[in-house]
């Protein structure tokens, strides 16, 4: 019952007046009256809206679809996303050097990038592996991504070669793009709102297969779902109470029943103008608006941020029933707090009605009194277990009704978010839009294993989230291959490339040892395993340049020692034979020399 943004001593008591819209006909307390039944109507479940199969053999093959994971997944980000990300991407790149120098752009790094030059237009299986790449870093949870491809046998990761190079995952995040702001301009998001920029399309998507595919139970919770973003933009906030201290907010709609989680829906937060109360209002109503078409009395859960007189009738205007922890100022009648001073002992309790409104307020003496406001629950007294000072075990105290359901539903969006925290797709990045993107992966995934629990039931027990995503990964490569699969089919990889233009060689000479045309320096090359399993040839060149593995090697300046012999494919200069043969047949090289 503790979960509200501020006490109940901060909240200062005032008078409600006929015409305050928190104000009710309220009876005396714990003066119960006839509290009408309503009951949920609706079809909860799965929609069946991919299940339509005109032929056997399509039919065949729904069958074997229900048990991929891919197939589960692909429900919720579809294959427009992708489409639109491929689509986006290659004509983002190619359209770099009409674009003017942006602002951000810091120091001396070149307009356009000169990684933009060499960039080979990508496909739909090049943005599936880095999607597969997201989800293998989810597992591994580490702040240096440098690390997942490093080749010192401390962090050594042979997995991380089959979905592409650092130098390449580098290069895919930076080109990464899903959408023009001009795009955006004049177009309508589903709730009438001018469409989010860079992401509004991907994120419309993924809510809207949100609706489509599952129908929640008749108990639901509301709360905010705060991503972590870095990054500079209007729409981030400052996340008092949070452990991430600012970010990105939604607001979503959650099941939680039998340790499986489902987001319905979600809400941005835009940072808009209206007074804070109207705008967390405007907020629930939207979300209610979504619930599926035909269904009544859904009941939602919800925390002090959200619940108070008004929102309860508003909310029962649209057939649904509200309930949870409201702030003492937000209409609980002064008669119930005069009386609430006279709760002396832990779990004693009160209550007061209004029958017009069919609203009940409860106040319950817990760690301290707690208001409580519902519309579907009557005045009724259960028992619950709570801690007590003193004791080893919970103690059963008396509890209204209310808070026992709180208590019971209200966890379903920490759900979420301890899923979404223990294993996240979240990518350290500045553009904004990246914590949007990997929110809407994470979201996808846990839809798509309750989507798949509820198809196999059989096996529903029997996997959790981190076998689920490993299986996940694994379908990816089958229909999409990996890396290796590229050079067995002769398809030529993407040279690999510095991070940021100003490591280039031919910019700074001298100053990086390694490159023999300026493009690469030894430490990113050494990540690619290529130079093991491919046959390369030296070749003299007319120009002397360090030695890539002396260089390398060497802690100080005393490592540079000038050849004129390259590898062209690895792109590296090397003393031939001795760096050479080292390098072309050891995974961590030393120079002989060094």
């Amino acid at each position: 019952a503790g979960r509200g943004r501020r006490s109940v001593a901060d909240a200062q008591p005032r008078q409600l007046a006929a015409g305050d819209k928190h104000h009710a006909d309220w009876g005396a307390i714990n003066q119960a009256f006839p509290f009408p039944t309503k009951s949920f109507v609706g079809q909860p479940g799965l929609t069946g809206a991919d299940e339509y199969r005109q032929t056997r053999s399509e039919r065949e093959q729904l069958l074997s679809d229900k048990t991929s994971k891919l197939f589960h997944f692909k429900k919720f980000f579809d294959q427009s996303c992708i489409d639109h990300l491929v689509t986006e991407t290659n004509t983002y790149v190619t359209a770099m050097p009409m674009m003017a120098r942006p602002t951000w752009l810091q120091g001396r790094r070149p307009w356009p990038p000169n990684w933009s030059e060499r960039w080979e237009p990508i496909g739909e299986k090049e943005i599936w592996r880095f999607i597969a790449c997201l989800f293998w870093m989810a597992l591994h949870k580490t702040q240096n991504e440098e690390e997942l491809w490093s080749t010192h046998w401390a962090f050594e990761r042979p997995a991380a070669k089959r979905f592409m190079t650092f130098a390449q995952f580098k290069l895919m995040k930076a080109a990464l793009h899903a959408q023009n702001e001009e795009e955006t301009q004049g177009v309508k998001d589903m709730d009438g709102k001018p469409m989010l920029s860079k992401i509004g399309f991907i994120m419309e998507t993924v809510r809207n297969n949100c609706h489509r595919h599952y129908f929640p139970g008749a108990d639901i919770a509301l709360d905010e779902i705060s991503v972590q973003m870095s990054g500079r933009s209007n729409l981030k906030k400052l996340l008092r109470f949070k452990p991430i201290g600012e970010g990105i907010q939604f607001f979503a709609l959650c099941e939680s029943k039998d340790g499986k989680q489902y987001v319905y829906t979600f809400e941005l937060d835009r940072n808009e103008k209206p007074p804070p109360d109207a705008k967390i209002q405007n907020f629930i109503l939207q979300l209610v608006d979504k619930l599926p078409a035909g269904s009544r009395h859904y009941r939602i859960a919800a925390d002090n941020l959200f619940n108070s007189v008004d929102t309860c009738r508003r909310v029962a205007e649209k057939g649904h029933c509200i309930y949870g922890t409201v702030l003492a100022d937000c209409g609980v009648p002064p008669e119930l707090k005069e009386h609430a001073k006279e709760l002396k002992q832990k779990g004693d309790w009160a209550f007061i009605a209004s029958p017009n409104d069919a609203l009940t307020v409860a106040a319950w003496h817990d760690s301290g009194i707690a208001y409580a406001i519902s519309n579907v629950h009557p005045p009724a007294g259960i028992r619950t277990l709570r801690r007590t000072k003193g004791l080893a075990d919970r103690a059963s105290l008396p509890c209204p009704l209310v808070f026992g359901e709180y208590n019971s539903w209200m966890g379903a969006i920490d759900d979420v978010d301890r899923l979404a925290s223990f294993i996240t797709t979240r990518f350290r990045s500045n553009k904004w839009w990246h914590a949007v993107f990997t929110f809407l992966l994470d979201i996808s995934s846990i839809n798509g294993l309750h989507t798949w629990r509820l198809s196999n039931p059989a096996e529903a027990d029997t996997i959790t989230r981190r076998m689920w995503i490993v299986a996940l990964i694994d379908e990816i490569i089958a229909e999409y291959g990996d890396r290796f699969s590229d050079v067995q089919e002769g398809i030529p990889e993407p040279m690999a490339c510095a991070e940021d233009d100003h490591d280039r060689q031919d910019a700074h000479p001298g100053r990086r040892g390694g490159s023999h045309q300026g493009l690469a320096s030894a430490k990113t090359v050494l990540a690619s395993d290529l130079r093991l399993r491919q046959r390369h040839f030296p070749a003299k060149t007319d120009n002397k340049r360090n030695c890539a593995l002396c260089y390398h090697c060497s802690p100080c300046s005393s490592g540079e020692r000038r050849v004129v012999w390259t590898c062209p494919d690895c792109n590296v200069m090397l003393h031939v034979p001795e760096c050479f043969r080292e390098w072309h047949t050891k995974g961590n090289p030393r120079s002989p020399f060094v």
